[in-house]
């Protein structure tokens, strides 16, 4: 791992506990993370956490296990899909 995929590491982790146990707005998360921008932050974070940092906080604080569960149903109805072969796309699965 170079440094710097070490530093970006370390910045999403910090990122995400600021998210799920403060209710600081993400502009400042992202400034006290080190990002320039909110939105580099957001495309960085849900690259790496598979959900925004919106979806993870209201997920994590209304109902921990909400954000869990959705995306296991989403893995669960994507293999089925490859099992079967079946063409149609998953809702809410972007295809390129």
């Amino acid at each position: 791992m170079t440094l710097d995929a070490v530093v970006k590491e370390w910045r999403l982790r910090q990122a995400y506990d600021l998210v799920i146990s403060t209710d600081l707005d993400y502009d400042e998360i992202a400034q006290k993370c080190g990002y320039a921008q909110p939105k580099t932050l957001a495309v960085a974070f849900e690259k790496k956490y598979h959900a925004s940092p919106y979806e993870l906080r209201h997920g994590h604080h209304r109902n921990g296990i909400r954000l869990y569960r959705r995306q296991q149903e989403r893995a669960q109805r994507l293999a089925e899909q490859a099992r079967s072969h079946n063409p149609e796309p998953v809702d809410g699965f972007v295809q390129d």
